[in-house]
């Protein structure tokens, strides 16, 4: 059942201050736990010298753990020196991913691998037998990841579904378990409820939700987003962003500036269902953050004070107390924030 949502208002929606977490990359994106505790990735240059004597500039990127003004980069592990962050639980344990990218090299990936970051320690949990590149996505408070398993064979290691198919994976205390049927395991709860997405008889792509070898068929979509511990699943079709409700079906408005969602951006929901994605304008292509609670949404940029010289892009994390982390334009530069909520 499809809800129309028809009146927008900013009353119920906070005010935030931000703070600069400082230097990230727009291709990953920023994640946030309840404590507050944030994991993000950066791009940089490594300096590589040739066989040849000349120096080369190589695009490299790594993961970083941030708390309270205090930044740490975590970097990447033995044969792995690119990293990249794909969740943070309660336990202040990141996940995210590894890859071989040769530093003298500027190839495509090889092999990418699962890692977990915990008090400065990187675990390299490697990745299936029988398959050369494992792609992370989550992790919940028990440590049980979720993520992307791709099959050995598939020319360079490559993680396009076109050349090898991808399979939707758990992995928890070194036991790996395949979702059938299943592609994209894309977000977990608490419950170890699963959002998740992949091919099914008809041939058309539809979301679900997995949990102990049981397929909730959410229905015919390009992708599932997010979860929270409500079992309340965000789900994408085209530029349209909907949320599952113990089957309801709602359909998310959008500020009246936008066309639409961007739908290669994360998406989040929190417990108490405060929403964030990132929106394309209606006049050009820029995206920037939005937020909704309940039946009401805006664009982020208008509900922050002290954000001379910010523009938000993308939100990409919101946890139970309201806090939003995503990426922006800060000064012309691509940075990481966090909004704070308060009563004005």
């Amino acid at each position: 059942m499809l809800i129309p949502i028809l009146a927008i208002y900013a009353a119920s929606l906070p005010h935030y201050r931000i703070t600069d977490i400082g230097p990230a990359s727009n291709t990953y994106g920023v994640y946030i736990n309840n404590k507050g505790q944030v994991a993000g990735t950066t791009n940089f240059t490594r300096r590589h010298i040739k066989t040849d004597g000349l120096a080369q500039d190589l695009y490299a990127y790594n993961a970083f753990s941030w708390e309270n003004g205090h930044r740490i980069h975590i970097g990447g592990a033995a044969g792995f020196p690119n990293s990249s962050a794909a969740g943070i639980n309660d336990q202040g344990e990141i996940v995210g991913t590894l890859d071989d990218t040769d530093a003298g090299s500027i190839e495509m990936v090889f092999v990418k691998n699962i890692f977990v970051w915990k008090n400065g320690t990187v675990t390299n949990v490697g990745a299936p037998s029988g398959s050369d590149v494992s792609i992370a996505s989550g992790i919940n408070d028990s440590g049980v990841i979720i993520g992307t398993r791709i099959e050995s064979g598939s020319p360079n290691g490559s993680d396009n579904a076109s050349t090898n198919a991808p399979h939707a994976v758990t992995e928890a205390q070194g036991i790996w378990t395949d979702l059938p049927n299943l592609d994209a395991a894309v977000g977990i709860n608490d419950k170890s409820q699963i959002a998740a997405s992949g091919t099914v008889a008809d041939s058309s792509y539809h979301a679900s939700i997995w949990q102990n070898g049981t397929t909730t068929d959410l229905g015919k979509f390009d992708a599932a987003g997010a979860i929270n511990n409500n079992g309340e699943v965000l789900l994408i079709r085209g530029s349209s962003l909907y949320i599952w409700q113990l089957g309801r079906l709602t359909l998310l408005p959008l500020p009246k500036e936008f066309q639409g969602i961007d739908p290669k951006a994360p998406v989040s929901v929190n417990d108490n269902d405060l929403i964030v994605a990132s929106g394309v304008l209606s006049k050009g292509s820029d995206d920037r953050a939005i937020v909704w609670r309940h039946d009401t949404t805006m664009d982020l940029n208008k509900l922050v004070r002290g954000s001379a010289g910010w523009v938000l892009q993308e939100a990409t994390g919101v946890n139970n107390k309201g806090q939003i982390v995503g990426i922006g334009h800060f000064q012309n530069t691509t940075h990481a924030f966090l909004l704070t909520p308060f009563t004005k």
